[in-house]
């Protein structure tokens, strides 16, 4: 498959003679390419993909909503395939302070779906590739940030129904509320290995990265996990969905 990297039919009919006397020798002139802008448009078409193929938690998207919002008034105007590292990106991130981590990985990820997805940019074009992602401050890595067992029964004791599910199935398998979110929604469970002594099944579900993820429950958390599983949606009034226009509507009932 060759690529014309046009956004338009008209633009990409203009190379149409040239591939149909040489196919294969056809290439795509540097001279000749279509300015490729972070237009509203592009950033709907990531988001959709976000949100439907690699089926990333509502927050995330909603994250990647405003970010991309943002770079869109920061990049106006600005061909994303020549891209400066210094003059356009980090101008940019100079100014967001606290968000320069969200924007970065934001604008990461943008690019990274123009590159491997939709043939748009090639690597040689895409100034992310170099930039660095903040690490955590040494701070954050010596916070303690286990939940103390008397505390959390005493947790339990208040709580109830889905709510309560949901907390022993991350009490049980120390994962982040946005893995129980995608366990509701697509995820299953399966029985645990045949000789197997660890745990009574075992809770599959993707991972943030697209890969699939597995882990060992026990029998209690297992009931609530099934609890939690038939009710099929998630707690929570942080956890909106986004629909086709990028924009919230509406909240998953707890």
């Amino acid at each position: 498959m060759v690529s014309t990297r046009a956004q338009t039919v008209s633009a990409a009919l203009k190379h149409l003679p040239r591939f149909e006397a040489d196919p294969s020798a056809y290439i795509r002139k540097d001279e000749e390419d279509d300015p490729l802008y972070l237009t509203n448009e592009l950033q709907l078409e990531f988001l959709a993909y976000s949100r439907d193929v690699k089926m990333n938690v509502p927050n995330w998207v909603s994250t990647q909503r405003i970010y991309l919002k943002v770079w869109g008034e920061d990049l106006f105007g600005v061909d994303l395939r020549r891209l400066s590292l210094g003059e356009d990106i980090d101008t940019a991130l100079e100014k967001r302070g606290n968000a320069r981590a969200q924007c970065i990985k934001v604008l990461m990820a943008m690019m990274a779906w123009l590159r491997k997805v939709k043939r748009l940019v090639v690597s040689s074009e895409d100034a992310t590739i170099d930039l660095p992602v903040p690490q955590a401050h040494p701070e954050q890595a010596k916070r303690v940030k286990a939940v103390p067992k008397e505390s959390f029964e005493k947790a339990l004791k208040e709580l109830k129904g889905s709510v309560r599910d949901g907390l022993m199935v991350l009490g049980a398998t120390g994962c982040h509320y946005s893995a129980l979110v995608r366990f509701i929604r697509e995820g299953s469970i399966e029985p645990i290995p045949e000789g197997s002594k660890d745990g009574v099944a075992i809770l599959l579900f993707q991972h943030k990265s697209g890969a699939p993820h597995r882990v060992r429950i026990q029998k209690q958390a297992l009931a609530a996990a099934k609890r939690r599983k038939e009710r099929g949606k998630a707690w929570g009034s942080s956890l909106s969905r986004i629909d086709g226009r990028g924009e919230h509507n509406g909240q998953l009932e707890v």
